[in-house]
């Protein structure tokens, strides 16, 4: 029995694309999703900008124009829930966003009960068993509590070397989930993993 625990911005949904797209009209600059080679976006942007780079997400509607990250997202997702027990989102949130993702995962066919969707800022708090993130720091943390993370490829991660899986190839991923899955059935991943 399994719980995946899935991310939203930058694994399933475009976040990225849109949030560049209003910085760069507003400031006159012509930054991609390609230039943010470390997590944190407000060292990329234009210094009159700084931390106001945050103010963007905190408006609920630009969850109305975001896409996917791919097509093969919605496929590799579901193919991901017949193999598992469950599938959580599990996402942090601003205060003025909150909510606004559920929306969009039920939207684009993701999700179908809120019951599997939390907003958490620490996620290693959430009972799950594999962690699909595109943030280092928090694949890192979830490593750490003896548990498997797959750290989804952005340009912020995708120099990083870690000790579990790195991609954003839903067929990768979905035979992790096996993976992980055939080792509960003969005794924890935990176990083995040491």
């Amino acid at each position: 029995m399994l719980t995946i625990g899935i991310d939203v911005d930058g694994v399933v949904a475009d976040l990225n694309t849109e949030w560049l797209k209003r910085y760069n009209k507003d400031y006159d600059d012509n930054l991609t999703h390609a230039d943010i080679i470390t997590w944190d976006i407000h060292n990329f942007v234009k210094k009159q900008c700084g931390f106001k780079i945050y103010d963007y997400i905190e408006d609920p509607g630009i969850y109305d124009v975001i896409l996917p990250t791919s097509p093969d997202a919605v496929i590799g997702i579901n193919r991901i829930k017949h193999e598992s027990d469950r599938v959580v989102y599990i996402t942090t949130s601003t205060l003025g966003a909150s909510g606004a993702k559920f929306k969009w995962l039920k939207k684009w066919g993701f999700i179908d009960d809120i019951k599997n969707y939390v907003e958490a800022t620490d996620k290693t708090l959430i009972k799950a068993d594999i962690l699909i993130d595109d943030k280092p720091d928090g694949c890192k943390m979830w490593y750490e509590s003896a548990r498997m993370p797959i750290l989804f490829t952005q340009p912020w991660n995708e120099k990083l070397k870690v000790p579990y899986y790195h991609t954003d190839n839903w067929d990768i991923i979905f035979q992790a989930v096996l993976i992980a899955k055939s080792y509960v059935s003969v005794g924890s991943y935990y176990d083995n993993r040491r």
